[in-house]
This record gives C-alpha cells, structure tokens and sequence, in this order.
C-alpha cells in the first residue's frame, strides 16, 4: 500500500493544481449540464454505456475473435448464448456494467472486488478464480487486499487526500498487489472507475470515459509503469498518471457541454439544420458515427438524409463504403457564412 501511504505526504506541483482547478471548474459547469440531460437520461448513457463495454473490451482482449456485427448485437443484449470464450468475456463484461448502473451502491470490499472477477471469468473453463494462494505460510492475498480497503477508507475518511489522487493511489496499489488470479489491471481500473462515479466525476455517464482511455492506451500502460519504478523504496510519483486521468475527465465535460449545446441549437433549428450544423464542426474528414455522437436524439435516418442531400449538392462525397465509411467535406463557404452555434448562446 506504499501509493496509498505516499499519498499522505504528497506535495502538489503547480502543473498539477492548475489541472485541478481546471477540473473543479468543469465539475461546477457540469452539474448544470447534467441536470440538463437527465430528462433524456436512457438516450445518452445508452450510447455511453455500449461504448464503455466495446471499448474496455477492446483494451484488453486484443485480438478478439468476434465480428463487429456481434460485438453489437452482444453489448446490446440480443444474443446471450456464447460461441467462444471471448463471446463469454464479452457477455460477462455487459453484465457487469449493468450490475455497476443497477447498483451505484458499490461497496469496496474484498467479497465485491472477488464477485468482479468471478462475474467476468464465469463460464470459463479451466482456470482458478479468486484470490491468489500465499506462498511460504504469508499473509493471504485476502488479507492483504483487506488491510489495503482499510487503509484506503482510514485516508479517506479524513479527508486530507483529493478524492481522484486517493482513488489512483488505491488502483495502484491494486494493481501492484495483483491478488486475484485473473485481470487484475482490468479490474483495478474498473474499481478506480466506479468509485470516482460515486464521487464528483458523474460525467462518465453520458461521455465514454473506457473510449477515451482505449484511445490513448499505449499511454495509460506506460504512465502506469512508470509509476512502479521506485515502488519498492516508496518514492512513488503519480504526478504524470494523475495528469492524465484530470485531462481525460475534463474533456468528458467538454463533451458534455457539446452535447448541451447541440441540444440547445435543435430545438431552434430545424434537424436537418443541426445535422449540417454539426458536420461542419467536425474535421473534414468524418463518419456517420461522429455525428451520432453529437446528436444521439436525432435518427439515422434523418442523417442519412442530409448526407445524400450534401452529397447531391457537391458538399459532401464518401471515400468508401460500407461499415464504418468515411466522408469528405468539399465545400467551404460554409465557413464564410456567421457560425450558427454563436446566435445561440
């Protein structure tokens, strides 16, 4: 518990409060926002939550053997019956987000973090569950992992440890433990997750915080080792890593806030003008799916109207077909007209 420990005694570089205040400002705009997109809750988080579980699975099960098509159809919950084991990682993961959205009330406990992984590697076959046995007469996994929640609750009950660098603190730690037999970097990020959605940060439930991790992994992984470079002496610096985890939750309000803003835009244009409105924010290079994520309360099929409408006008063209195909935008005097969004803020 050598993070937790260090956490105590950590002296914050100006680098670091700068970001924490930057975040606290989002936090404090955000709240207004939320409350703006709780009337159509089951719309946004229902796009959040399938990223979540596509992305997360995508991070660590590399290689999968699945198709796309499938990977859908799972995470929506059409098909529960398993091909193959990755098919099973899959299912179990999808339960396991909903089993975190059905029960916010998520207790840090050895039993619930040991319930975690045998929900995620049920029906897999021939592999040991659990906790890791001690070698040479030790103190159990178990008991390590308890003497680590302790200490975790001990801190944050006085309340001297920011709340995001207690819960990193806590994954690390986590992680460097490994007491389970499987997926503990998983499950330790998982944990880190659903603690900081109890907290402040609830603008993971409409903005895809396992999207933006996934995306910026190669960065996640090599933050997260750097941190267990001088471990063992307990001069532990999470510094970077926390850096990285306050960018990733403030541009999950910067989303939020794109998402209130289209919205307000909608409901006084016409969707055929918020669906142009939005193309042209976007890069010029785009997909159909890049304006689903901004606009998830308008249908596919409208957008596929207007994009054949721009296509016929000469302003847009595909690059390829298929699934997942991209578009070019051709026209710029879009650009020279007043920006839309300005009229309406």
């Amino acid at each position: 518990m050598k993070a937790l420990e260090s956490s105590l005694h950590f002296n914050y570089p100006n680098e670091l409060v700068l970001s924490y205040i930057d975040l606290y400002k989002s936090i404090g705009n955000g709240h207004k926002n939320i409350e703006t997109l709780n009337k159509e809750y089951s719309i946004y988080h229902d796009i959040t939550f399938k990223d979540d579980i596509k992305y997360l699975f995508e991070m660590f099960f590399k290689g999968y053997k699945i198709t796309e098509a499938r990977v859908k159809s799972i995470i929506k919950g059409n098909d529960t019956v398993a091909k193959n084991n990755d098919e099973k990682y899959l299912i179990n993961l999808t339960e396991i987000f909903n089993k975190i959205y059905s029960d916010l009330n998520f207790n840090l406990s050895v039993n619930e973090i040991k319930d975690l992984e045998g929900l995620l590697e049920r029906g897999i076959k021939d592999k040991p569950t659990g906790f890791k046995k001690a070698q040479n007469n030790q103190v159990s996994y178990r008991d390590k992992l308890d003497s680590l929640i302790k200490k975790y609750d001990e801190i944050k009950k006085t309340n001297s440890v920011e709340i995001l660098y207690l819960n990193t603190s806590f994954m690390v730690d986590f992680i460097k433990l490994s007491p389970l037999y499987n997926h503990n970097e998983l499950i330790g990020l998982l944990i880190f997750y659903i603690l900081n959605l109890r907290g402040d940060c609830q603008c993971a439930v409409y903005s895809s915080f396992f999207k933006k991790i996934e995306s910026k992994g190669d960065e996640f992984t090599e933050l997260l080792n750097k941190s267990y470079y001088l471990y063992d002496e307990g001069l532990i610096n999470l510094t970077q890593l926390i850096k990285f985890f306050l960018n990733i939750y403030i541009s999950l309000y910067d989303e939020i806030e794109d998402l209130v803003r289209f919205k307000g835009v909608g409901s006084q244009l016409s969707k055929t003008a918020t669906v142009e409105t939005v193309i042209y924010g976007l890069p010029y290079t785009f997909s159909k799916s890049d304006i689903m994520e901004k606009l998830p309360n308008i249908s596919k099929t409208t957008i596929d109207r207007v994009l054949a409408s721009l296509q016929k006008e000469g302003k847009i063209m595909p690059l390829n077909k298929g699934r997942g195909s991209q578009w070019v935008r051709l026209d710029n005097s879009y650009e020279e007209r007043e920006d839309f969004l300005k009229q309406f803020k």
